[in-house]
Parts: structure tokens; C-alpha cells; sequence
């Protein structure tokens, strides 16, 4: 049944239109019942086997897994290192999906692609159109600056961890509080906008 539920979720993003630079995840799987959990193992498979059909090579970088929710997947490109996406992987299910947040909006390379032009902005409905372009406006150094000042101004007991990732169409910081992390901080590459994903579950585990 697994190796079904597998097949049938590369099956369907075979024939949504995975391409260079385009994903669209199905969520139909999502609601699959299986007798038990998968395990972080076959997750990581799972994984894997999406990541096969990119013409880019890439890679598992690192791995949340949470207590009571599905573990999220960093994924990286091989030969750059950069940022490509940000996925779960259903425990109940096995479906590979991608990360509910404002990164599947901002991504400009590998997720939401619409033609050669994106939607980016402040939310599914109230986003504006821009060219596809794979370089953030906003240098490392301006994503910082931004990223600083604002858990410095609005988050109380909260700061950046020195590890970063650069994605293409935006940026992505730890936020830590008692030095352990407990969400994301995101920083749009083109108008500096600024988006925050807190844990809801336990981070039990950190895989690299």
C-alpha cells in the first residue's frame, strides 16, 4: 500500500508539470489513512524520489522532525548550495507537500510558477505580478539589517540564529528563544517584506 501511495503521488506531479523550474504539489493524498505512521525513513524516501524528477540536482539539507506534526525538509540545490524549497511529508499519508507559508508565494524558481510570471506579495489573493527573475533585489547583508530590526522591535525574547538560508525570491532566518528554535523568519528579496512561521508542535529532533 505504501509503495502505492508513493507511485500514485509521483504519478500525479508527473502529470501536473514538474519542469526546470516549476513544482505544483497535489493535495489529494493528503488525506490517505494508512494502519500506521510512516516512518522518518520512509518519509525521507519519499523525499527523494520527488526530488529525482528535477533536471536540477538536489538535495535533503536538513530535517525537523516535530512532535505531532509532520517533519519539514530543507531542500537544497547540489551544485550551489542556494535554497530551493521548503517541504512535509504527511505521516499519515506519505504525500510529499509543500510547506504551508508565504515561501510557496515568494519562491520564484521552484514552486508557483504561473507562465514566465509570478504572483508576490502579502497573501494568496492581494499579490501583485512581477517578471520571472532568479536574483533577489535585496542583498544578504539589507536581509539582515531588515530581519534584526524587526525581532529587535516586535519580538520580545526572540533572536536570529547565525544560520540563514537564501532561497530564490527571498531570504530565511532561525528565530530562537532560550536557544532553542521555535520559527522562521522570512524576508522577500525583492521588497524586503518580512513573514514569520512559528512552531506549533515540539521540535523533538534536528537531522543534518
Amino acid at each position: 500500500m505504501r509503495k502505492l501511495v508513493v507511485s500514485l503521488i509521483v504519478t500525479g506531479i508527473l502529470f501536473l508539470g514538474v519542469g526546470v523550474s516549476g513544482l505544483f504539489l497535489s493535495n489529494d493524498n493528503r488525506d490517505v489513512r494508512e494502519d500506521e505512521d510512516f516512518t522518518l525513513e520512509q518519509l525521507t524516501e519519499n523525499v527523494e524520489s520527488l526530488l529525482e524528477i528535477y533536471d536540477e540536482p538536489l538535495k535533503i539539507s536538513m530535517v525537523y522532525v516535530f512532535e505531532n506534526r509532520d517533519p519539514y525538509f530543507l531542500i537544497t540545490e547540489v551544485n550551489t548550495e542556494r535554497g530551493a524549497m521548503e517541504l512535509r511529508a504527511s505521516v499519515r499519508s506519505g504525500a510529499v507537500y509543500a510547506e504551508r507559508s508565504i515561501a510557496n508565494m515568494w519562491n520564484v524558481k521552484y514552486t508557483q510558477r504561473m507562465g514566465n510570471r509570478r504572483i508576490i506579495g502579502s497573501g494568496m489573493m492581494g499579490g501583485y505580478y512581477r517578471d520571472y527573475d532568479l536574483d533577489n533585489e535585496l542583498t544578504h547583508e539589507e536581509a539582515v539589517e531588515i530581519a534584526e530590526n524587526y525581532v529587535t522591535l516586535k519580538m520580545e525574547g526572540i533572536v536570529l540564529d547565525a544560520n540563514h538560508h537564501t532561497f530564490y525570491g527571498y531570504y530565511s532566518f532561525h528565530l530562537l528563544k532560550d536557544r532553542e528554535i521555535v520559527g522562521i523568519l522570512r524576508i522577500n528579496g525583492f521588497d524586503g517584506q518580512v513573514s514569520i512561521s512559528r512552531f506549533t508542535g515540539a521540535l523533538v529532533e534536528i537531522n543534518k
